[in-house]
């Protein structure tokens, strides 16, 4: 049976749950049974039945139609062709669907281009909508594709390393364990490592592999109490779940249901992703997560194609940060001017003076797909101004010394790691005196003095050397003294001022990952549990500014976060919600939230005492797109004396823009609408009037302050926010 999309514009229908087949046959069959499969060669797959049979908002021709001027007849043609897709007579061709990949193509181009930065709205909503799709359905053809055959081969390979790995885990624990390695021939290790390295999937190695797991899984039918408790061990257990895996890839078979079976699944996927685009709840997040795992549940590859597709664009990171080297520069960049007397031996010779140090500290970032990877650098001069004097002469003697110094330093996104610090020094001493105790003496004098001078002079070389050394020394000292110090501050300061409130607030993101260029570093973090999803691939975009910052928030972080500020079924007044939200703020970020007082009754309207009760299901949600951030709040009204009003759905639209030195938020028109049908549409207005009334006075449109006050290591630093925008779920903040 095959799923179909009877409704074309149905949004928030449910299907019931079905059974996940199973993915291993009992073991009595482990050796005996093979993969089935059809002779007869199937027609190439396409989607039909498994996307939906309508344009999905977002996609359809009037969204096309906001690109206009040079780009009118490029968006026709492109809506004209996502049609074809869901609703031709020939929908879901794989012949379509690679059109659309050229599509996106010239949306991408045209995003990384400055030239289309005016437009850049609109091409990064219909890129970012287009994309999911186009990568969903990609990867369900890529699905429906595989052949048996070259799947087993792969699902094998994958569970033979994972044998390997648990099977080297046992090794490493029986080692520390008094007579531990005389378990090793129980569990047939040197034959498993045979078999693992070879690949061996003959019935001879799937009788070892049947034998080793038996032996394990029923270790509760051992007398000896002991033997049975060692048995249970992790390393054990974990070698025993990696060998079912492997029977289980090595005997799976499909019967002549399979493709449907399949096509229900991926439609069943599609239908769900649909609903979550439209309506970014919680239970459709979750209906979304149950779907894909029964579609890999059943899939020959193991879900591999359709896995990537949902990695970039549901599970992905929902919180980027991109700062420039630039701006890095403005924190870290410093001159120093030190001076210091000079009164040392060096050799026979006593040297006293003055020198001046001029040096610069500067940042230098490198390439690094898994790290923030740069160099701390110093850089400057050494002028230098002295007397050597001996028992024979005083010689004068100027320095002019260069050097410079690079530490590495990898920012993994919890701790810093540093290296040695690599100096270079190039001395230049030179004499441009000399006296003696004949000075002054004619002819005698002259020569003694020369005498003098020349023998200081040849000894320039030795003295640069003892110089170059000397600032190599000191130079490095420093420099890896103050840099280790330092990030061994910030990385304690991270985890107390940062990570520290995250935890104790739910807000520790479950994946974080840094990279850098040459002029950037990307910091990615996704707040995300088992029942929720993730943020999406967001659209490319042209560099930030050179000395600025740029911040992108996915709607996904904001719904997470919001599901664990614990609004869900409380009673609270609004007073209560104010407290609330600057409570988690100040835990948070360390500050209060600037938060406006609400407006006060209108003319003819009285104060309503009343208190808000939330629902139990997504009492707080964000929707970011079109340029807008609208909340939506889940929530009835009880109020004294009056009748309470039942859960409302009130939707809240704030537009941001940026006029000069001031933020403005500008807040739309507030909707209301039931989640029950009311007795009478006269009552729901009275509702919604008082609804809305107290939504507006506490959510006003106001201007903000577009300064940010940044302070690293007590070096603060203005920041002027320049772009705020809003598309395709990203709230996206640029500073400089």
């Amino acid at each position: 049976m095959t799923c179909t999309f009877a409704t074309p514009r149905r949004a928030s229908s449910r299907r019931p749950a079905r059974l996940i087949f199973a993915a291993a046959l009992p073991l009595a069959l482990l050796v005996s049974s093979g993969w089935g499969f059809q002779d007869e060669e199937a027609p190439p797959a396409n989607l039909q039945g498994i996307i939906p049979e309508y344009v999905p908002d977002g996609l359809t021709e009037d969204d096309f139609a906001s690109l206009e001027g040079n780009w009118a007849e490029w968006s026709q043609s492109t809506a004209a062709i996502v049609a074809e897709f869901y609703e031709g007579d020939n929908a879901g061709q794989p012949e379509t669907l690679e059109r659309l990949k050229v599509k996106l193509g010239t949306l991408e181009k045209a995003l990384e281009s400055p030239q289309y930065r005016s437009i850049h709205p609109q091409l990064s909503n219909l890129y970012g909508k287009l994309s999911r799709r186009v990568a969903v359905a990609d990867a369900i053809l890529a699905t429906l594709a595989v052949d048996p055959e070259t799947a087993r081969a792969a699902r094998v390979e994958a569970t033979y390393e994972n044998v390997g790995g648990a099977l080297a885990q046992l090794k490493s624990d029986l080692r520390r364990v008094s007579n531990g390695y005389k378990w090793l021939p129980f569990v047939k290790a040197d034959e498993l490592s045979a078999i693992v390295r070879s690949g061996d999937t003959s019935p001879e190695a799937q009788a070892v592999l049947a034998d080793v797991h038996r032996k394990i899984a029923t270790r509760g039918a051992i007398d000896n109490e002991a033997q049975r408790e060692f048995l249970g061990r992790p390393a054990f257990v974990e070698l025993e779940h990696a060998l079912a895996d492997a029977l289980a890839a090595m005997t799976l078979s499909i019967g002549d249901d399979y493709e449907a079976t399949l096509r229900d699944h991926a439609g069943r996927l599609v239908e769900a992703i649909e609903i979550y685009e439209e309506e970014g709840s919680g239970p459709a997040a979750a209906d979304v997560r149950e779907a894909y795992n029964a579609l890999r549940g059943v899939a020959l590859d193991g879900g591999a194609a359709i896995s990537e597709a949902m990695r970039a664009h549901y599970y992905n990171y929902n919180i980027r940060i991109i700062a420039t080297e630039g701006l890095m520069r403005r924190f870290i960049e410093e001159t120093r001017l030190e001076s210091s007397w000079i009164n040392e031996r060096v050799t026979e010779a006593h040297v006293t003076g003055y020198q001046c140090t001029n040096a610069r500290v500067s940042i230098d970032l490198k390439p690094s797909s898994n790290s923030a990877l740069f160099d701390i650098t110093l850089s400057g001069t050494v002028s230098s101004n002295a007397t050597g004097s001996t028992s024979q002469a005083r010689v004068h003697i100027v320095g002019n010394h260069y050097f410079t110094a690079n530490k590495e330093v990898r920012f993994d996104g919890k701790k810093f790691f540093t290296r040695p610090s690599r100096v270079g020094v190039s001395a230049n001493n030179r004499a441009v005196g000399a006296t003696t105790k004949f000075s002054g003496v004619p002819l005698l004098g002259h020569i003694a003095d020369d005498i003098a001078f020349n023998e200081a002079s040849k000894r320039m070389p030795e003295a640069n050397s003892a110089t170059a050394g000397k600032i190599y020394s000191q130079v490095r000292r420093q420099l890896d003294s103050e840099v280790d110090g330092q990030f061994d501050s910030a990385a304690m300061k991270l985890e107390s001022d940062f990570y520290g409130p995250l935890r104790e607030n739910g807000l520790y993101p479950d994946a974080v990952h840094l990279s850098s260029g040459s002029s950037y570093v990307l910091a990615r973090g996704r707040i995300m549990n088992p029942a929720e999803l993730g943020g999406q691939l967001p659209a490319p975009h042209a560099a930030p500014p050179s000395r600025g910052l740029l911040v992108e928030i996915h709607e996904s972080m904001l719904n997470n976060a919001a599901d664990r500020m614990e609004f869900a079924g409380k009673t609270m007044t609004e007073e209560e919600v104010r407290a609330k939200l600057q409570e988690k703020f100040r835990a948070i970020v360390g500050r209060d939230l600037d938060l406006p007082e609400p407006s006060p009754p209108g003319e003819g309207e009285e104060p309503q005492n009343a208190t808000l009760v939330f629902d139990e299901v997504d009492p707080v949600r964000f929707d970011v797109d079109g340029d807008t951030v609208t909340i939506i709040i889940r929530a009835g009204l009880r109020r004294e004396g009056r009748d309470d009003i039942p859960t409302q759905i009130i939707t809240v639209p704030l537009m941001f823009s940026v006029d000069g030195d001031q933020i403005v938020m500008d807040r739309g028109n507030v909707g209301v609408r039931p989640v029950e049908r009311p007795s009478s549409v006269a009552e729901q207005v009275a509702r919604a009037n008082v609804m809305r009334s107290n939504i507006q006075r506490a959510l006003v449109s106001r201007t903000f302050d577009s300064t940010l006050d940044l302070e690293i290591e007590g070096k603060q630093l203005k920041l002027y926010v320049r772009e705020i925008a809003a598309n395709d779920g990203w709230l996206t903040i640029g500073a400089q």
